[in-house]
């Protein structure tokens, strides 16, 4: 009566162990998933203000460009590093899925080729100096490559 208890109690151990292991799979699921739908909502927030205010998002530069102009476009270079960074910290934990972080390549040779365009490359190098922490990171290398280019 005792061993039959005994491997009763071993059998619930085991199957509350499966049950654990299976909420934390869905667990971590659940923490890709809302990483993935909150990248996709940042991008959207994006895209709708660059619709809303196209004016607002378009870089541009001169040499009178007032303190206004260039901290606007310093927000919107801080704004695609913020969201290019988080996906790669996200990416690094395991959190995004390949396709998802592969997304940024693209912004970043749009956005580099813009900044190439309307002039303002030297404040994304000043920009990216101030993080200089950030400088090993996969964001920085490739924008680093696509700016020495």
């Amino acid at each position: 009566m005792e061993r039959m208890t005994n491997l009763f109690g071993v059998a619930a151990v085991i199957a509350s162990l499966i049950f654990v292991g299976l909420e934390l799979r869905l667990t971590r699921q659940l923490a890709v998933i809302e990483t993935e739908w909150q990248l996709m909502n940042n991008y959207a927030s994006w895209n709708e203000s660059t619709i809303e205010c196209p004016e607002c998002y378009t870089a541009n530069y001169s040499e009178e460009m007032g303190y206004d102009q260039y901290w606007r476009n310093y927000a919107i270079i801080v704004r695609a590093l913020n969201t290019w960074q988080g996906s790669e910290i996200a990416y690094e934990n395991g959190l995004l899925s390949d396709r998802s972080f592969n997304m940024w390549y693209h912004d970043a040779n749009l956005m580099i080729e813009e900044a190439n365009q309307a002039g303002t490359i030297q404040i994304w190098l000043e920009t990216m100096e101030g993080q200089a922490d950030w400088s090993d990171s996969i964001v920085f290398q490739y924008l680093y490559k696509i700016i020495d280019g």
